[in-house]
């Protein structure tokens, strides 16, 4: 019965003066506990927003990276058109002059004529190139010393 008796005291006494207590020390708590959590939290997204900036910044000074490349690239190919011009218009008519071409030659100039038209070449090499195919194929081995092959005409 004493066990009973404690039991009875402690809900009749003790208990409705620790409830409003323990019930104000939750309710300090829970809000310090959310406050913590919530702070947490908007750390994290900050971390997460200085993040997604940095990537933005990168990706922006790729992107300009890109565009000077891409703008080299196209001088370089311009370049390379006019380069490729030169020497179709020098191999061509030193063959039309010769009167002939080489398998050799000839396979050279072609590969090199698809080339100029993939980059963008204009038609004044293909009126060239168009006589250039009409001339006689030969087995030979062209000889420094040929006619028109002084000075690179």
């Amino acid at each position: 019965m004493d066990v009973l008796q404690s039991t009875e005291h402690f809900f009749m006494n003790v208990l409705p003066v620790a409830t409003p207590i323990v019930v104000a020390w939750m309710g300090y708590k829970m809000p310090k506990k959310t406050k913590e959590q919530t702070d947490q939290i908007i750390s994290e997204l900050s971390e997460v927003k200085k993040q997604i900036k940095d990537v933005q910044i990168t990706a922006d000074e790729n992107n300009a990276k890109i565009d000077e490349v891409q703008t080299k690239l196209k001088l370089h190919d311009d370049a390379h058109l006019v380069t490729m011009r030169m020497r179709l218009d020098r191999d061509i008519r030193r063959a039309i002059r010769r009167g002939f071409t080489t398998k050799d030659e000839f396979y050279v100039v072609e590969n090199m004529h698809n080339s100029y038209k993939a980059l963008g070449g204009n038609g004044y090499i293909d009126h060239l190139y168009n006589n250039f195919e009409a001339l006689q194929i030969r087995d030979d081995i062209l000889i420094e010393n040929e006619k028109g092959a002084q000075n690179g005409l």
